[in-house]
């Protein structure tokens, strides 16, 4: 049966997928997919870096479960090390003289085993649990609740993070899609494309962090990236596209959770399990 907790479970889900996929489609269209697979892991050794910090000024507590000081926090750490991340990939580059993708996977591989052993140093007696960021658990966002209500604390953070990259999204249009399509005319024009890439990496960050605890930093690289490939199978124009990865980005996670529950199904596989 399909209940209120899996409608919560899924629109949780949803919303993530759906900020995701906004700063994924201009990864896409700009051919720096790895770039959020980067960011996506680089994150966290600015999440540690973040909780102890506020820990050590007694900002939080050692079992603080991610009240909405937490979460700044955490914000905060991730929009640091992902403009780090972007910054140090093109040092590389530059001064190694070796592609992209070569000094991404440097940078992000370096950088993410900083951030595991950071919380196997210092954070392991608090509540930061690196399973739980590495994986994510959507099926538990129902327990921890905005107040005396029913409202998932990751679906109110995931919500309002989709509408700050909507809002954002409608301020900069112009300066993304011109900055994607055509860098060398938008810096003739007098637009600063290197601060639009870095404003960009910042959105991507923030986003990420947010959907961490629902979808966990491995099945986030899908929700940023596969509905914007999806849509662009389907349309040549931006705004269309947009469009439709975000209905491609809810969709899909109302499904997933639908296949979770119901296949493989029927009695013949009732005596090993019950749903997915």
């Amino acid at each position: 049966m399909w209940t209120e907790l899996d409608t919560w479970t899924a629109l949780t889900a949803a919303l993530a997928a759906m900020a995701c996929a906004i700063p994924g489609t201009f990864l896409v269209l700009r051919r720096q997919s790895m770039l959020g697979d980067a960011l996506s892991h680089t994150v966290l050794p600015g999440i540690v870096a973040a909780f102890l910090a506020a820990y050590w000024l007694g900002i939080v507590g050692p079992h603080s479960e991610g009240g909405s000081t937490m979460q700044f926090v955490l914000l905060g750490g991730a929009v640091v090390v992902g403009l780090l991340t972007a910054f140090l990939t093109e040092a590389v580059q530059r001064f190694g003289r070796v592609e992209n993708s070569a000094a991404l996977g440097v940078v992000y591989t370096s950088l993410f085993a900083l951030g595991l052993l950071m919380v196997r140093l210092y954070a392991d007696d608090v509540h930061l649990d690196a399973d739980c960021v590495l994986f994510g658990a959507v099926e538990t966002v129902v327990l921890d609740t905005v107040g005396d209500s029913d409202v998932p604390t990751a679906a109110v953070l995931n919500g309002i993070v989709l509408i700050a990259n909507l809002l954002l999204l409608a301020v900069c249009f112009k300066e993304l899609r011109l900055t994607t399509f055509d860098p060398d005319l938008a810096t003739s024009l007098g637009l600063n494309s290197t601060f639009v890439h870095y404003l960009l990496m910042a959105i991507t960050s923030v986003t990420l962090v947010a959907a961490f605890q629902s979808v966990g930093a491995i099945l986030v690289i899908t929700v940023l990236v596969a509905p914007p490939v999806a849509a662009f199978l389907l349309t040549e124009r931006l705004h269309v596209m947009i469009a439709l990865a975000l209905l491609i980005a809810g969709g899909s996670a109302f499904a997933g959770h639908g296949l979770a529950l119901w296949t493989p199904g029927g009695h013949l596989w009732e005596p090993w399990f019950h749903d997915g």
